[in-house]
């Protein structure tokens, strides 16, 4: 199917239609701690006598929940749901929309896991309370909500009924946070199972200022120095 302008007009219409939904899975999300369980390396910084990074308990097993209560709503989607995972509570979820044509294919690829969440301005940090205008929580934007949009995005699509003409997959990983993704993420399971790789990949990972929505080609990294 071409992309006209009644294609472009009905895809902005579904998608103002799932607004309210969108706000409610980003809710639901955010209400399940997922901290990275590699925080726990902190500890051994304050015991070496490095500056104290974080004061949280870590969540292990959080990532988990976050994929088990995304699979099904990727099944609604006409998606083929896949768990890979190298340690059984920090599986991966892949969710995948056959073609409908000989068109190139395309990863969207966010994170389950967070950071701890240190001080809170309200006392649960799992809240995702709304108030002055924003959604607030742990993770609300790095990264549930990208990947809560991630999977309305293919709702979205849906719902117009335009047609993909190459495959799209959907990656929600584990272990962006602590460089896990090059053990227990997208760099276990897409060498794993060449069924994974695609043409392209997008990832959704909110951007920063001067740019709040910007679209970057680059990520500066980083590195970890003892």
């Amino acid at each position: 199917m071409e992309i006209t302008d009644e294609v472009c007009r009905r895809i902005e219409e579904a998608a103002e239609g799932l607004y309210e939904e969108t706000v409610q899975l980003i809710r639901d999300l955010v209400r399940i701690p997922s901290e990275s369980p590699s925080y726990a390396y902190a500890k051994l910084y304050e015991e070496r006598g490095y500056t104290k990074m974080y004061d949280a308990p870590m969540t292990l097993g959080g990532e988990k929940r976050v994929a088990e209560f995304l699979r099904p709503v990727m099944d609604s989607l006409g998606a083929e749901t896949i768990m890979e995972s190298k340690e059984p509570l920090r599986p991966n979820l892949i969710g995948i929309l056959p073609a409908n044509g000989e068109g190139r294919s395309l990863a969207l690829n966010a994170h389950t896991d967070t950071v701890p969440h240190e001080e809170w301005r309200w006392e649960d940090p799992f809240s995702a309370r709304i108030a002055d205008g924003k959604l607030w929580g742990r993770g609300s934007t790095d990264d549930k909500g990208p990947l809560v949009c991630m999977v309305k995005a293919l709702e979205t699509i849906r719902r117009s009924g335009y047609q993909l003409k190459g495959e799209l997959q959907l990656h929600a990983t584990v272990g962006e946070e602590t460089m896990d993704g090059k053990t227990h993420g997208p760099g276990y399971f897409v060498p794993k199972n060449t069924r994974y790789k695609t043409d392209a990949c997008v990832v959704c990972e909110s951007s920063a200022p001067p740019h709040p929505h910007g679209i970057c080609v680059a990520s500066g990294g980083v590195s970890w120095l003892h």
